[in-house]
């Protein structure tokens, strides 16, 4: 698990404190939904969604730059390895990002059900 936090660069730890908020903020609304939560909580998941983006953005950068600065690597037999490895390692964004994502959309579900059953709908 080290390994592909670390692989996936700075933008883990963003999306790591951001991602902790917007759960936090789900499990909130889940446990006593409020309409007025709801936009905190949408714009902390747009927070993670636009960090995962930026998050592949500058790996895919990095894979692209360090490999074409280093000759030996942008010219030699394993290019396409190097190339597949670094992309590989580009989606860990994605992979936190959309798993907290994910328990994010579920917890809100719930929220929204229980709005629902209140006979609150937003």
């Amino acid at each position: 698990m080290p390994e592909w936090f670390v692989a996936g660069g700075w933008s883990m730890w963003f999306l790591l404190v951001v991602g902790a908020l917007a759960l936090m903020a789900a499990l909130g609304f889940a446990r006593r939904p409020d309409p007025a939560g709801l936009e905190r909580l949408h714009c902390l998941s747009r927070a993670v969604a636009w960090g995962v983006v930026t998050g592949i953005a500058t790996d895919l950068a990095a894979v692209a730059t360090t490999i074409a600065g280093r000759p030996e690597w942008a010219h030699g037999p394993d290019f396409g390895l190097l190339v597949l490895q670094g992309v590989g390692e580009s989606m860990s964004p994605a992979i936190l990002g959309g798993a907290v994502l994910s328990i994010v959309g579920l917890l809100s579900a719930a929220g929204h059900a229980r709005l629902r059953a209140q006979g609150i709908a937003p």
